[in-house]
């Protein structure tokens, strides 16, 4: 029996005989990390057992798996690894010689590659679904925290309130997140959340930045719905990392980076939301952000481009059709990059978005908020609202909200920008990973699991973009 083998009966256990004693969300979703990496792996190790059996191809295929976990295109390590590096050295002469992104030879060898890849993600999932029947971080010690937590409030408050529960919630790359019960503090609610940062993030974002905004947000919209601030301590010491409280919104999460609740209302609630946002006046909050996190020039898109091309040229183990032609396309179309700035959320996908009663709760996690043009947060979320609702009708709600006029171009633009950005985040999560191993799985997964279905995505939807610019 193969190792696939034994790694599949391992994930098919875990699902019947872990999952169901599971309590808590994040245990579950821990557990589902650990069965997506497990599910990846065995994929790799497929992928080596199927290259054609010469000495030569099955060594230099199985060493790659074994050494390279975590490849973000398979298909130049399995039996396409010919036709599939033939194309994508074929793009980079292409790309070399000037030839245009939009030129025909270009769109072909990404439709070649994107095929594949789609192939290539429908086996995996129907894999999956074989194994299993349901799905569902390491977080910092409750007791401990819980107590230091207590007791930095009483210091900071005239009275003994107590920290009665503290309850961490599944996800989080980037901050820890708690759900808390207080009693007796002064100014502060029965219910919060507390948001605390995790050592050694991905993004480089801060709740020092984060905090203020809210502030502002809260100040200047009461329609907006995002957490109140309560209290930010910038302090790493208190309980091992900046923290900050918030109010406690009622709802669930309302999907992941690739999927959301089908609700027609969830979809046009934030469309509201992201119209509301960008129809507020710019200058009052440009103190809020560094020089860093005001992207409104061609100049600083493409700035931002080259320095994306340069990490994933880094990272990145195997070559794409899809990145090297995401790359050109963009670089050729960064005039769709400017003209029109407001606050833009940056990271509005529905991970961040819980669902209450079937419309949008709240509109979470502003780490990643600055100033740009607001097709960036319509691109960002353009091809999950489409299995939701129509576009057209989305974007009547976000232009009755008090949304800017942005241009198909411009939303076509930033969707291929920030797909390319994701799977940017996702190699350079995977490096994070590898160099110094975080406890959680979620830093696992994302590189393992995440980023097939990254590329699968990116190639559709410059395809999608590439073929209506030709029209």
């Amino acid at each position: 029996m193969s190792v696939v083998h034994y790694l599949s009966a391992v994930i098919a256990e875990l699902e019947a005989s872990i999952r169901p004693e599971l309590q808590s969300a994040g245990a579950r979703q821990a557990l589902y990390g650990c069965q997506r990496v497990l599910l990846r792996a065995a994929e790799q190790l497929k992928t080596a057992a199927l290259c054609e059996p010469d000495y030569q191809g099955r060594t230099e295929a199985t060493q790659l798996v074994l050494e390279q976990f975590g490849l973000e295109n398979l298909l130049t390590a399995g039996p396409q690894r010919d036709q599939a590096r033939a194309a994508s050295d074929r793009a980079i002469e292409l790309q070399a010689s000037g030839v245009a992104s939009s030129d025909a030879e270009f769109l072909d060898l990404l439709r070649e590659e994107s095929q594949l890849l789609q192939q290539r993600e429908a086996q995996t999932e129907n894999y999956w679904r074989s194994l299993l029947t349901a799905r569902g971080g390491h977080v910092a010690d409750t007791t401990d925290i819980r107590s230091r937590l207590e007791q930095y409030l009483r210091r900071h408050n005239s009275n003994d309130g107590r920290v009665a529960e503290l309850q961490w919630l599944s996800g989080g790359r980037t901050k820890q997140t708690a759900l808390l019960t207080l009693e007796g503090f002064d100014g502060l609610p029965n219910s919060a959340v507390l948001r605390k940062e995790v050592t050694g993030v991905t993004l480089q974002t801060s709740l020092r930045d984060e905090y203020p905004l809210l502030q502002h947000l809260s100040a200047h919209s009461n329609s907006l719905r995002l957490p109140r601030p309560y209290l930010f301590e910038d302090d790493e010491s208190v309980l091992g990392g900046r923290f900050a409280l918030v109010s406690h919104l009622p709802g669930r999460m309302a999907g992941g980076a690739f999927s959301a609740h089908p609700s027609e209302a969830l979809a046009l609630g934030l469309a509201e939301q992201l119209g509301i946002l960008h129809s507020l006046p710019v200058e009052p909050a440009r103190h809020l952000f560094a020089a860093s996190r005001q992207q409104q020039s061609k100049a600083d898109f493409a700035a931002a481009l080259e320095a994306m091309r340069i990490e994933w040229t880094t990272n990145a183990r195997t070559p794409s059709v899809t990145a090297i032609a995401a790359f050109a396309w963009l670089r050729d179309n960064l005039q769709h990059a400017e003209g029109l700035t407001a606050i833009v959320h940056g990271d509005c996908g529905f991970h961040n978005v819980l669902v209450h009663e079937e419309g949008l709760g709240a509109l979470l996690d502003w780490e990643l908020a600055h100033l740009g043009h607001p097709a960036e947060d319509l691109g960002y979320i353009h091809s999950v609202i489409e299995t939701m609702t129509t576009w057209p009708k989305f974007m009547a709600a976000y232009h009755a909200a008090g949304g800017l006029r942005v241009s198909t171009r411009a939303v076509h633009f930033f969707t291929v920008w920030k797909s390319l950005w994701l799977a940017t985040i996702i190699l350079r999560a995977r490096q994070l990973f590898e160099d110094a191993p975080p406890a959680s799985v979620h830093f696992a997964e994302a590189p393992s699991d995440q980023s097939p279905m990254m590329l699968t995505r990116l190639s559709r939807e410059l395809i999608e973009a590439m073929t209506e610019e030709g029209q």
